[in-house]
């Protein structure tokens, strides 16, 4: 399988302490699924020091919004190497949401909910 590419965005000059995010431009914007391209879903699962897989749903576009208030990580495929998600959202470009995987970086054990959307 090919490797993840991910684009983030965070809060920008003016806006510090916003979320600010920027996605490719065929793509739906976060604030709901109003208005959102079909083949777009929006869900979300809870996090905590374990890894937690996505569902299951064929997409070449995993959007992860961490407005949680802490540092999450992203693994692809069950294992190696993760990256940290501080509070921005994030871009994976994938064949299938459950290629990623998330926990808290911090080993907290109290559950956050992370929001993501899959795109086709």
């Amino acid at each position: 399988m090919g490797s993840a590419i991910m684009k983030t965005a965070g809060p920008g000059p003016a806006t510090t302490g916003t979320l600010r995010v920027v996605l490719a431009d065929d793509s739906p914007g976060a604030g709901g699924a109003a208005g959102a391209p079909d083949g777009t879903v929006f869900g979300s699962v809870s996090v905590a020091a374990a890894w937690v897989q996505l569902p299951e749903a064929d997409c070449r576009v995993v959007t992860i919004v961490n407005d949680t208030g802490v540092t999450l990580a992203v693994r692809r495929d069950g294992g190696g190497a993760s990256l940290r998600l501080p509070q921005v959202a994030a871009e994976f470009y994938v064949q299938n949401a459950s290629q990623l995987e998330l926990a808290r970086l911090d080993g907290g054990t109290d559950s956050v909910t992370v929001t993501y959307a899959t795109e086709k």
